[in-house]
């Protein structure tokens, strides 16, 4: 594992910070970066949110992750979602997504 990168805070805007960090973590992730905080970056839910969007349970939610039907990754040690990934994987198994 590598360290993290460093950002300095000192003298940054709130947008600036938020920026600082979106683009520590997109490229942690492995995930392409946005530049500015007017543009859209994926948001990711956590199990209980998912599970309220989807009406399903939240143990549902995890079992459909677990058995690899729902992406999803590791934010420290819990699960967060993208809901549009989440809607096309179901859709792609033939199963109904709101």
């Amino acid at each position: 594992m590598t360290a993290p990168a460093s950002i300095i805070v000192q003298g940054l805007t709130l947008n600036e910070l938020v920026d600082a960090v979106a683009d520590a973590v997109a490229e942690r992730i492995g995930t392409p970066k946005t530049g500015g905080s007017d543009n859209v970056r994926p948001s990711l839910v956590s199990t209980p949110v998912l599970a309220e969007q989807l009406s399903i349970s939240r143990a549902k939610a995890h079992k459909l992750a677990e058995d690899g039907v729902i992406p999803f990754v590791w934010c420290g040690d819990v699960r967060r979602f993208d809901f549009d990934e989440v809607k096309a994987a179901l859709k792609a198994r033939g199963r109904v997504a709101k």
